[in-house]
């Protein structure tokens, strides 16, 4: 359900943007230690103890820092993504989840999450709490898209697809949006020559 204070006429689509995704298939998403730390310490030895002082910042701020985990689990996890969908937990309240996302993207009736992170290309059916339907015509749902693949030092590969998968690639590409009272329409540009590998049309 829209929200009243949002005048849908003037304002006919609400973009949320982040750094990390909340649903990918990156093999290297799945790291949950990659959350506070840099990213080298994931090649430390199986077994290896978190560095001292690991989660203070996070309990500072009233939540339980996430596992340190180095092995990976499975690739529909994408990291941390289940802590920016639904929370963290509270270190006052274990029961208790706090900071979650997708509330308030429901809330809000957010139409699009804009990521990056990934070094690639992702697009996904237009997803809530894990489901998803297959069409951009008012979807009810916001669609998630993974746009890092502008270039950087390497390219991120990916696991399997996953079921919510429309569209994924790894060359090096970049988005162009345009939107209009009616629709947004969304296509993702080749870095060399500007040619358009992908493109969806978003209805309100």
């Amino acid at each position: 359900m829209a929200r009243r204070d949002v005048d849908r006429d003037a304002t006919p689509f609400i973009v949320l943007m982040g750094h990390r995704p909340m649903y990918c298939t990156s093999i290297t998403s799945m790291y949950s230690s990659h959350l506070g730390w840099p990213k080298q310490l994931d090649n430390m030895p199986k077994g290896t103890p978190a560095p001292a002082g690991y989660g203070q910042g996070f309990r500072s701020q009233g939540v339980e820092p996430p596992e340190w985990e180095l092995d990976a689990p499975p690739v529909t996890t994408c990291g941390i993504a289940d802590l920016l969908r639904n929370g963290m937990v509270s270190s006052g309240n274990a029961s208790r989840r706090v900071y979650g996302l997708e509330p308030l993207m429901r809330q809000y009736s957010v139409d699009v999450y804009l990521t990056g992170h990934e070094h690639n290309y992702e697009r996904l059916w237009p997803i809530w709490n894990g489901t998803f339907i297959q069409t951009y015509d008012s979807p009810g749902k916001p669609v998630h898209v993974v746009t890092g693949s502008a270039g950087a030092y390497s390219k991120d590969t990916f696991g399997p697809p996953a079921a919510f998968d429309a569209y994924r690639s790894t060359e090096w590409s970049f988005s162009d949006v345009y939107a209009n009272r009616s629709a947004m329409i969304f296509r993702q540009r080749l870095a060399t020559n500007g040619s358009v590998i992908d493109r969806f049309v978003l209805t309100k």
